[in-house]
């Protein structure tokens, strides 16, 4: 597996799976949570090490519980889990707090590599006064590395001007035609008809972060992401 080192001198896989429908009945987004580890417990003995979850997926107690189940140190893994936009998670300093103190539970793997904001909020403000909270979660050590996802270039370059902690990367699911500005490279592995879905990790010059880019296909089965990881 390869690394690249971002912004704060921490190291990040160029390749992960997602979760989406991890730990859920036939492996349906909505559906209830089984807490069945099989899907990720193949991509685990494969090399997997990045692993991307989120508050929106349900399913972080799942992702701990196979990361605990797997016997390999904790230090060897690279997870990601992002706060969601809605007014529930974000409308005050506390309710971010709440939430993010939440993912850290669910997961209970002591912390976190990676957090992000899952998307932005209405005003640059309001992105910013979120930031802030979660810059005092990496301060506290409990999350290593901070970003964001889907952010435009607006509200990642006033973002960058205005934090203590950079963001580290800027997260786009699929194609991100509508951020075609922070694109500086081709888009990610092209499988419309596969089950498929590596996290790729390119590098932009104009700013100094990665863009981490998971299409929405999901690994579904061993064969699957033995596929993937051998691209």
């Amino acid at each position: 597996m390869k690394y690249l080192k971002m912004n704060n001198g921490l190291t990040i896989p160029v390749l992960g799976t997602g979760t989406n429908t991890f730990g859920k009945e036939n492996n349906d987004f909505f559906a209830k949570i089984t807490y069945d580890t099989k899907e990720l417990s193949s991509a685990i003995k494969l090399g997997y090490r990045l692993i991307d979850t989120a508050i929106y997926y349900r399913n972080e107690a799942v992702i701990g519980k196979a990361v605990r189940e797997s016997n390999i140190d904790r230090s060897e893994f690279f997870i990601t889990s992002k706060i969601p936009e809605k007014k529930e998670f974000i409308e005050t300093d506390e309710s971010v707090k709440y939430h993010v103190e939440q993912s850290l539970k669910a997961l209970d793997i002591g912390y976190i590599d990676l957090y992000l904001m899952h998307f932005p909020l209405e005003t640059n403000q309001e992105n910013l006064r979120v930031w802030r909270v979660l810059e005092e979660f990496v301060k506290r050590g409990l999350i290593k590395s901070i970003g964001v996802s889907n952010f435009n270039e607006d509200q990642l370059a006033y973002l960058i001007k205005h934090a203590s902690i950079k963001p580290v990367l800027n997260q786009f699911q699929s194609y991100p035609k509508a951020f075609l500005p922070l694109i500086t490279a081709p888009p990610p592995i092209n499988a419309p008809e596969t089950n498929i879905a590596p996290v790729i990790i390119r590098a932009s010059p104009k700013y100094n972060f990665f863009i981490y880019t998971p299409p929405f296909y999901t690994i579904i089965t061993s064969s699957s992401i033995k596929q993937t990881i051998e691209l």
